[in-house]
């Protein structure tokens, strides 16, 4: 609903509306916290490259956006569905998400991703099917694209964890 009214204001104000400082609309964002450059927490408010071009973008178009702490990332996917949050900076797009935002049709930048094993476990990533049957840490919420995601979960065992160092220490007692 959020959206939609953003939408309608956009239209209607056109992107050149001048705001006196104390009438500019605020837009809310979430981001995830620990992913830096990108975006991380810092203090009560998510900082990084993501949040910058969020504040550019709409400030050039009359809106402030406020960027303070509302949970961690899978809290920012639900509150961005549910239309409590207008923003959610930085998210890799996948089937899921496209059922509740709208995406740009560029994306910002690439990102590679990297895979952690525990030596004694011996396994050797060449393909996706490497991974079959194995138990895979992710972070809550976090996504690697609707192809990959997709995959893990109907080949692999996929456990949440609340951050990239706790899912760390899960794979030193392995």
């Amino acid at each position: 609903m959020k959206f939609r009214v953003l939408l309608w204001l956009l239209s209607s104000l056109g992107a050149t509306q001048a705001f006196s400082a104390e009438d500019r609309p605020i837009l809310t964002a979430c981001g995830h916290h620990d992913y830096a450059p990108w975006n991380w927490l810092q203090g009560d408010r998510i900082v990084g490259v993501c949040a910058e071009a969020a504040q550019q973008l709409f400030g050039t178009l009359g809106f402030d956006v406020d960027l303070t702490y509302v949970g961690p990332w899978k809290r920012c996917q639900q509150m961005v569905s549910s239309g409590e949050v207008d923003l959610n900076i930085c998210s890799f797009k996948n089937p899921e998400r496209e059922t509740y935002s709208h995406f740009s049709h560029t994306p910002m930048a690439s990102n590679e991703n990297a895979l952690f094993v525990n030596k004694a476990g011996g396994l050797e990533y060449e393909k996706p099917a490497s991974l079959d049957g194995k138990l895979i840490g992710l972070v809550r919420g976090v996504s690697l694209g609707g192809f990959f995601d997709h995959y893990l979960l109907e080949n692999s065992h996929v456990i949440r964890g609340e951050n990239y160092y706790r899912l760390f220490s899960m794979l030193f007692l392995e």
